[in-house]
């Protein structure tokens, strides 16, 4: 996950905990990779309408995709508006149940 050198990677699990954070995200968030590890995002990250997107992808099974989605850190409310692009893909198992 880490030779991808500029892509903010991470992997959730079906209750959006982060299970793997490749550095290029944690560095920009302003964690170590390892700190994230069993936090759930929307702890870190409070945000209703970024959750019912994600909570779409798990319960669906249909990938999702934005561009320029505006987000500021509750945390870091300084650094202004971030702007992201997103690529949500649910990884499932044999039984396309989403565990990720």
């Amino acid at each position: 996950m880490n030779s991808t050198e500029n892509i903010h990677l991470v992997y959730l699990d079906s209750d959006f905990n982060f299970v793997r954070v490749n550095q290029t995200y944690a560095s920009t968030a302003g964690y170590e990779p390892d700190e994230m590890i069993g936090k759930n995002h929307f702890a870190l990250y409070p945000h209703p309408e970024n959750e019912a997107i994600f909570t779409r992808v798990r319960d669906t099974g249909v990938p999702f995709s934005i561009k320029d989605k505006p987000f500021t850190y509750p945390d870091q409310p300084e650094r202004g508006t971030t702007y992201w692009d997103w690529s949500l893909m649910p990884v499932k198992d044999k039984n396309s149940t989403v565990t990720g």
